[in-house]
């Protein structure tokens, strides 16, 4: 006769099994979580110090513009690099099963914003440096967007720090600045790029992008 008990083990050593890898997978996902969470404190700490460096120069006349711009410049490359992280951290953590990572993303969006509003400033202050804003899709599938992503990914590749690329999802409406931004650039469909302030809808290629660079061309 066969003993029962075995299979009666068998399941609880299943069901033990089961609640462990659940345990696991939770643990893992609020580390990560953490770790993008103080990632995003401190890169808003970052741009929110540069941000202060300009309003030296307003409220006190003896700070020259070149020792301005050399000290916001110095932040702005590897703020840059740190955004792009970031974002490959929140793209992976679509997936999430145990956590909500609806209010991260949305603190990465209004980094995001004003890291490109402080280059903006600076470029009116310091001269002349490229920025390219990327509309597209978060939530919805676009492949057109993913080929339009691979083609910025060759541009920055080539130009490095002397271009500056801000990508802001159409379909994500958290923070609500960014509907002031669509609108701002009458985005409504995805891919648009803004070269520079040169509107540019449907995917464009590299040659294209090029032509409305000011620091970076095509060899």
């Amino acid at each position: 006769m066969v003993d029962r008990s075995i299979y009666w083990k068998g399941a609880l050593l299943a069901i033990l099994l089961f609640i462990a890898s659940i345990g696991i997978g939770y643990y893992v996902e609020v580390v990560k979580y953490q770790e993008v969470l103080a990632n995003l404190n401190e890169l808003n700490l970052e741009i929110d110090s540069s941000s202060t460096i300009l309003l030296f120069s307003q409220a006190l006349p003896n700070v020259s513009a070149a020792n301005e711009c050399k000290a916001i410049v110095s932040g702005l490359d590897p703020l840059g690099s740190q955004v792009e992280l970031l974002r490959e951290s929140l793209e992976e953590g679509k997936g999430n099963v145990f956590l909500n990572y609806e209010n991260l993303r949305g603190m990465y969006f209004l980094t995001n914003l004003k890291l490109f509003l402080l280059t903006e400033r600076y470029k009116k202050v310091c001269g002349p440096k490229d920025t390219i804003l990327f509309f597209y899709k978060f939530y919805t599938d676009c492949p057109r967007c993913a080929v339009q992503g691979r083609i910025l990914d060759t541009v920055k590749a080539k130009c490095g720090n002397n271009v500056y690329i801000f990508a802001f999802p159409l379909d994500v409406d958290k923070p609500s600045v960014l509907n002031v931004l669509k609108n701002y650039y009458g985005a409504t469909d995805a891919p648009i790029l803004v070269v520079n302030d040169k509107k540019l809808e449907g995917v464009q290629s590299a040659q294209t992008i090029y032509k409305y660079l000011k620091t970076c061309k095509a060899s």
